[in-house]
């Protein structure tokens, strides 16, 4: 004959659930929101030829990249191994006459070799209810692999019609394919 369940065994397995959750979002969210981190790789992965920003070697240069969803001017300096990458991004008009709020949104930099293949992302900016008309600024301290010759910019947000009852919209540009 089975034993009933008590109560307390459940309560315990539900607290340690929510423990182990919290130590997993503890552990990864901040490592995804820090501009400064280390790259990680996306290894066997190319970058798509049309995202690619081309990558020079003891220089200072700006541009701007532009796509559906949103518009970056960028400048960077970069000084050997090291990058600093700063800019401005705003929703382009897609999202400004269509949504209200972007809820949440991140903004990623992908760096790759000569041949496309990947070399590492790493986290820009992280950014929370702002209007479609905000501008959301970045500056992030980069190390650089010595054979980057290419960058991307990756993204991905949700954007809402109106208040918290509205159903979002997801939108993103991740520029690495198989």
């Amino acid at each position: 004959m089975r034993t009933p369940k008590s109560g307390f065994g459940f309560f315990r397995m539900t607290m340690l659930g929510r423990i182990l959750l919290i130590l997993l979002i503890a552990g990864v969210f901040p490592a995804g929101c820090q501009g400064g981190a280390s790259l990680s790789t996306s290894q066997g992965r190319k970058l798509g030829s049309g995202n690619q920003i081309a990558l020079g070697h003891d220089v200072e240069k700006a541009g701007r990249y532009q796509s559906n969803d949103v518009v970056i001017d960028y400048k960077y300096v970069r000084s050997g191994d090291n990058m600093q990458l700063s800019g401005v991004l705003q929703f382009a008009t897609a999202i400004q006459a269509n949504f209200v709020i972007v809820r949440t949104f991140q903004l990623g930099l992908v760096l790759a070799d000569a041949q496309g293949n990947i070399l590492g992302r790493q986290g820009l900016a992280t950014s929370y209810n702002d209007n479609v008309g905000d501008s959301i600024s970045f500056s992030s301290s980069i190390l650089v692999p010595p054979q980057a010759t290419a960058m991307a910019f990756s993204y991905t947000g949700q954007a809402y019609n109106s208040g918290r009852d509205s159903n979002p919209t997801n939108f993103w540009l991740d520029p690495v394919i198989k």
